[in-house]
């Protein structure tokens, strides 16, 4: 009996790492797979719960201050993350976890969030071809545990998960999560999943997750938390959600040229509702992606992808691009990419759009990267309007502490630029300076 983090956490679709009260168990078998991984693990948990889950969304400002919705929040158990969304679909593009204490630190009393760096508003993918500062949303997601100003009366928490590696090469594996209620509004949470090792990095990923009660309630903000709207919490159906996601690389299959092939699906019915995310419309996302270098100068690189949700929201992009490296220093790269993209009460961001990407780098050193770039729509339908863009960029390593990112660049949405000069005289620790004109802001 006693503080503990349950930790519960499914392949992707759903994750549980919140600090409870109560009672934990946890066994591990003494053998091992040939990888150190134990062939049977096993835990689970009980508690009744004195705080509350609270989920707050904040789309990046260009700072490095945020202010969450409670305050009074419990030690240790926030757990942050980036979002990247592509603010067209609402998908998630990339997650990535922040390490409390190196990445950010919390102000408990008072609820504040100050990150180690700036987290700008938009991101733009490694495409050659993007709006200027970047065609995708960031957010800072903080999941956390606060003390409610009337308490809880009989809130219970229930938990485990279970881990069988069969073979050497195939983990099964079961989640389950359940808070009852004195209302009856249980929230139950639960999921199956199997990963099948191809080779050192190459695997194949599967997991199917099944959400029933009223959720849990999420706030936004498109100013850092200064102004808050919250939502959830509605009562809602059972909900499914599947996942299938593999990575292969193309020399561990024995084939001659290194690279890797990747590919991702899912499928979300509306009312799927986790810690992490709340799903309003039946949506379905397939991707496909690699790149291959086909010899020491040349590598060829695509990437397919299709959203589509019953809201009537549907996007596809298709792109393809190669590398060629002229010499030690300098590199030309070349990309085509199309748009096919249907968006609901908006007939500007519906249509199709043809773009041809180049870039030339000039990099004398490691510690120097210069470059420029232009982009021109060949063909545009509907509402898409053309997307022509000229710009260039520095990166630059000027001391061991001291580095600057600088690029500007002009185009039909308007001038885009982006400068940060950052001074980081230990691992843990940066200074920066920062600016970023971003011709496409739009809320989170």
């Amino acid at each position: 009996m006693g503080d503990f983090r349950t930790g519960i956490a499914g392949p992707g679709l759903i994750n549980n790492a919140r600090d409870l009260y109560g009672v934990e168990l946890a066994y591990q078998a003494p053998s091992v797979t040939e990888n150190g991984d134990p062939r049977f693990s096993l835990m689970g948990y009980a508690a009744q719960l004195d705080t509350a889950a609270q989920r707050d969304i904040l789309r990046g400002t260009g700072g490095s201050v945020y202010f969450l919705t409670r305050q009074d929040i419990t030690s240790g158990s926030p757990t942050v993350t980036v979002q990247v969304i592509d603010p067209d679909t609402g998908f998630v593009v990339d997650t990535r976890l922040l390490t409390e204490g190196i990445d950010y630190t919390v102000d408990h009393i008072q609820g504040v969030i100050i990150l180690a760096g700036p987290l700008t508003s938009n991101t733009g993918s490694d495409d050659l071809i993007n709006d200027g500062v970047g065609e995708f949303d960031v957010n800072l997601v903080a999941q956390y545990e606060y003390t409610p100003l009337g308490g809880l009366d009989d809130v219970n928490a229930f938990g485990g998960r279970a881990e069988v590696w069969a073979t050497d090469e195939l983990r099964l594996g079961a989640s389950v999560m359940t808070e009852n209620t004195p209302s009856g509004t249980d929230q139950e949470i639960a999921s199956v999943d199997l990963r099948y090792r191809l080779g050192e990095t190459s695997y194949a990923e599967l997991e199917i997750a099944r959400t029933e009660g009223p959720g849990f309630t999420r706030s936004i903000s498109t100013d850092g938390g200064l102004t808050i709207a919250s939502s959830g919490g509605a009562a809602s159906e059972a909900a499914q959600a599947v996942r299938f996601t593999s990575q292969i690389d193309l020399e561990e299959m024995g084939l001659e040229y290194a690279g890797n092939v990747g590919m991702r699906y899912e499928s979300k019915d509306a009312g799927f509702s986790t810690l992490n995310e709340d799903i309003t419309d039946d949506q379905v996302f397939i991707g496909v992606d690699g790149e291959v270098e086909v010899s020491d100068r040349v590598a060829l690189g695509f990437d397919a992808e299709r959203f589509e949700s019953d809201s009537g929201d549907e996007k596809s992009e298709t792109e393809l691009n190669a590398a060629y490296k002229i010499n030690e220093t300098w590199t030309i790269e070349g990309g085509l990419q199309y748009t096919d993209q249907t968006t609901v009460g908006s007939a500007d961001d519906t249509g199709t759009r043809t773009d041809l990407g180049l870039r030339l780098t000039y990099a004398p050193t490691d510690a120097l990267a210069v470059y420029v770039f232009g982009q021109g729509t060949l063909e545009a339908e509907g509402g898409l309007s053309d997307d022509n863009r000229l710009g260039a960029g520095v990166d630059a390593q000027i001391t061991e502490a001291v580095s600057l990112a600088a690029e500007a660049s002009d185009g039909d949405t308007g001038v885009a630029g982006k400068l940060q000069l950052s001074y980081a005289p230990t691992e843990n620790n940066e200074v920066y300076l920062g600016y970023t004109l971003d011709p496409t802001r739009s809320g989170a």
